[in-house]
């Protein structure tokens, strides 16, 4: 790696930001953050962002990794990055519970579907004579009410793994915002 100039550093500061000290670049076995950090490089969460300072890797190599891809009327900062690096793997995050809750809600749907058809089996059982008629009422009060409280429940059960997974992306994001907020003081 080449010498930096002074006017580079100046530059990259204003780009990058005050923590930065070098142009990103990478070897064969690690990546450098602008921030001085020496990062594996592998596929793991770990180390698409900087274990240092969070900035997503491909983004650092990419726009902070030569003197002429810095735009100095624009300041990249931490946030910007970090905001860049949320939306790429935003819908790739807990695949499992995106999973577990679109089942939950089919089964909520095949759940209704089938307090439906007891329904009408109830209602057709109804003009058969007196026996028919007490099964036909039994069947249609109960797929009501079990019907009813199942298509709820598991409707509230997806409902419910959608907000977990929302809630932490929030809170990932606040924690962003508070340290941006407390890196200025």
């Amino acid at each position: 790696m080449e010498e930096i100039t002074d006017e580079q550093i100046k530059k990259l500061k204003q780009s990058a930001g005050d923590d930065a000290i070098n142009f990103a670049y990478a070897t064969e076995k690690e990546w450098i953050c602008v921030c001085g950090t020496y990062n594996p490089i592998n596929d793991s969460k770990e180390s698409v962002s900087c274990s240092n300072c969070k900035r997503n890797r491909d983004f650092t190599l990419k726009y902070l990794s030569e003197p002429t891809q810095l735009k100095s009327e624009s300041k990249l900062t931490n946030e910007e990055n970090n905001q860049q690096n949320y939306s790429e793997n935003e819908s790739s995050k807990y695949p499992a519970l995106r999973t577990i809750s679109g089942i939950y809600k089919v089964l909520a749907i095949i759940i209704g579907i089938g307090a439906m058809i007891a329904l009408m089996v109830g209602f057709s059982l109804l003009g058969q004579g007196y026996r028919s008629k007490s099964t036909g009422t039994s069947l249609i009060i109960s797929s009501l009410i079990s019907g009813t409280i199942g298509v709820i429940a598991f409707l509230a059960i997806s409902e419910i793994l959608k907000l977990f997974i929302d809630l932490e992306s929030n809170s990932r994001k606040q924690i962003s915002l508070l340290n941006k907020l407390l890196n200025k003081k």
